[in-house]
């Protein structure tokens, strides 16, 4: 069974530093064309089999029929995507689930993500009104059942880390954004730009797979408007400093040439008032033991300009943070020999003269990301 620490909070603002920003770059949204994806059906023998109609464009689609479980299953792997799009029931006639799935295996083998509008037990299982995030691990080529798709609870093949009690309503639309990458799982459901629920789960049980809309007992509910994301990694450990503190690193932004927007790399919980800088290699990843740290990033290595960590005056402390904008460091015409499509990995390294260890610095996570135009 998967060992799982979580995090959940709810907000009622705007969704922008949760599911645009935290902890990730996002590269250009591009529209997901559904005209290739496949139908998965389960056969449980108490419904018809589903309906999923194509719309002109062949970017929304709807589910017509009150059916057995069923999966529309896209023709990518969306590991390392940020996946977002509208969902909503058409009208008031059922009460039952609608979702995605991601880390597709097989038949019975992926994430789910189910949302029930109110309680009730079929099969021999109870499903609870609100939403649910579990992890289906039936044995390769053995469908689930009734039970565990139904219950709420998990069963022995099902596990159920996260749910909720709020229920969706008919003819609303939802936003759903998805972002998946090694370990790491981050799901907010918003509705009318606010968020009605994020949910973040360190998990390993799949690191990769396909992502799909998902329907039982439930129509007619419209999927529409899926565009998909590659998303920078935030990878590696910082180093405990002198202060007490490990320092995190957050982006905001996208790494472009041409566009006119910032991209900060982020570095918090720093030693304040202390010298640092951001370097950065082409050569990829690294987990070398550096300094009392982990140097994550491979050498050659490439220096940036210094900046200042600021923070509190006094003693050091841990209000210190380092910021640097790439995008305009990039645009100076200074970056000769990068080029769109080149993926960097880079890391702070900043001065913690009185850690305990006798290095006299500091080092944070690192961060990978592909140049766009």
């Amino acid at each position: 069974m998967a060992t799982f620490s979580r995090s959940t909070f709810r907000l009622l603002s705007p969704p922008l530093a949760i599911v645009a920003v935290a902890g990730c770059a996002l590269a250009q949204a591009q529209p997901i064309d559904l005209s290739s994806w496949v139908p998965v059906q389960y056969e449980l023998n108490s419904q018809p089999d589903a309906s999923w109609q194509l719309q002109p464009g062949n970017t929304s689609v709807i589910q017509t029929v009150n059916a057995d479980p069923c999966i529309l299953l896209s023709d990518f792997d969306a590991a390392s995507q940020v996946i977002r799009g509208t969902w909503h029931v058409g009208d008031n006639s059922d009460n039952d689930f609608m979702g995605f799935v991601f880390g597709y295996q097989d038949r019975g083998q992926y994430y789910l993500f189910d949302w029930k509008q109110s309680t009730q037990t079929f099969g021999g299982a109870t499903a609870t009104q609100g939403m649910s995030l579990k992890i289906v691990q039936k044995p390769a080529g053995v469908d689930p059942d009734v039970r565990d798709l139904w219950s709420t609870a998990g069963t022995a093949n099902v596990t159920v880390p996260l749910h909720n009690d709020i229920p969706w309503v008919a003819l609303v639309d939802y936003e759903f954004v998805l972002r998946f990458t090694v370990g790491n799982i981050e799901i907010s459901v918003l509705e009318a730009g606010n968020v009605l629920e994020h949910w973040v789960l360190n998990d390993s049980t799949y690191t990769s797979g396909n992502f799909g809309f998902y329907n039982c007992s439930q129509a007619p509910v419209v999927y529409e408007s899926f565009t998909q994301q590659a998303v920078s990694t935030i990878y590696c450990s910082g180093k405990s400093n002198s202060a007490g503190c490990v320092p995190q690193l957050f982006t905001t932004g996208s790494p472009s040439f041409s566009s006119p927007g910032d991209f900060e790399i982020l570095a918090t919980s720093v030693v304040n008032n202390k010298r640092g800088m951001l370097f950065y290699s082409l050569s990829g990843r690294s987990a070398a033991p550096f300094g009392g740290g982990v140097l994550c990033v491979q050498p050659p290595l490439r220096r940036m300009p210094v900046v200042s960590s600021m923070g509190d005056g006094g003693a050091d402390n841990c209000s210190g943070s380092l910021s640097f904008n790439f995008n305009a460091w990039l645009q100076s015409g200074v970056a000769h020999s990068l080029i769109p499509g080149d993926q960097l990995n880079a890391q702070y390294f900043y001065r913690d003269p009185h850690h305990a260890d006798g290095t006299g610095y500091g080092l944070t996570p690192a961060v990978e990301f592909v140049l766009s135009p």
